[in-house]
């Protein structure tokens, strides 16, 4: 299958890299020794469209150093320590937080974790020359698992390629096998960013060695979300793509006539002024107007 084709394609990077990270580790481990402590730069997104994730994450690294240092004094002796810059999951923030935290005294960072393909592609081009390993737990560019050309940058928890092909031997499986899928087509739904464009040339080859038609809609304004691959019949009654296009199709549908029950924003001002005038009220109010004529009419019988 094309998934073993893809893994098998990025084992000797791994392999090659085995020897490296010994030496880095022994490395690091002797600076640290020297200096009694070691240093990480955190990268954060407490905050922004990513915020729910990266509080958890980033504020869960924080927690595990100073839990070492607090119940171990460290590692062998050795204290954690940080510094840690918010990147709200931009581009242009990881970058500035990269070159601050890049050095920090007389230690450099180690490892740095952006929890983000966009950040990812930004700083992936200063990894070699400042001998800093760039982390990519299941994010980040796909091809870095090459460690050939990328020897400092480690896909650890796999990465989109393999992860759509996952996907897109799921779904064969479920229209009977890859010989069926000839002829369908995927509809891949993503947000215009790294991230949401990162299967595509997985998705690409697929679609060329499957015999079906990909069509690729990206989505720039909806800021945070994921890939979606729709499987959908040429006639629309296939077994799964009729189930998932129908869902679509009733979500589209849902979202345009909750449009169009909307009125114009003048009709919509009368309306509410109608009710109020007519016999949609509250009881209370049509008691408080009651209260306002028997006020007036005794105001009235009084003047007289």
């Amino acid at each position: 299958m094309l998934t073993d084709k893809m893994l098998r394609r990025v084992v000797p990077g791994y392999l090659r890299r085995r020897r490296f990270i010994a030496i880095a580790a022994a490395s690091t481990a002797a600076m640290a020794q020297e200096t009694q402590e070691q240093y990480f730069g955190i990268p954060s997104s407490r905050v922004g469209p990513y915020s729910a994730m990266g509080t958890g994450y980033y504020g869960g690294i924080i927690d595990y150093l100073n839990y070492v240092n607090m119940k171990h004094g460290g590692v062998n002796g050795v204290k954690l320590t940080y510094d840690e810059c918010e990147t709200e999951y931009n581009a242009a923030r990881t970058v500035e937080c990269y070159q601050r935290l890049l050095n920090k005294g007389d230690q450099k960072m180690v490892v740095f974790d952006t929890l983000g393909t966009p950040g990812a592609y930004a700083v992936i081009g200063r990894m070699a020359q400042d001998h800093v390993v760039l982390a990519q737990y299941g994010y980040g560019r796909t091809d870095a698992a090459d460690g050939r050309v990328w020897p400092w940058v480690f896909n650890a928890a796999g990465h989109y390629w393999g992860q759509i092909a996952v996907k897109m031997n799921y779904i064969a499986e479920k229209e009977g096998g890859v010989d069926k899928m000839k002829g369908k087509t995927i509809v891949h739904l993503h947000i215009d960013t790294a991230y949401g464009r990162e299967p595509l040339p997985a998705m690409r080859q697929i679609a060329k060695d499957w015999d079906f038609k990909l069509i690729e809609i990206a989505d720039a304004g909806s800021g945070s979300g994921a890939a979606v691959a729709v499987a959908a019949d040429p006639q629309g009654e296939g077994r799964l793509g009729h189930v998932l296009g129908r869902r679509l199709r009733h979500e589209l549908d849902r979202d345009h006539h909750r449009r169009s029950r909307r009125l114009p924003a003048r009709e919509d001002v009368l309306r509410h002024l109608r009710r109020r005038r007519g016999g949609h009220d509250s009881g209370r109010r049509r008691g408080e107007r009651h209260l306002c004529r028997r006020q007036r009419r005794a105001r009235q019988e009084t003047t007289r």
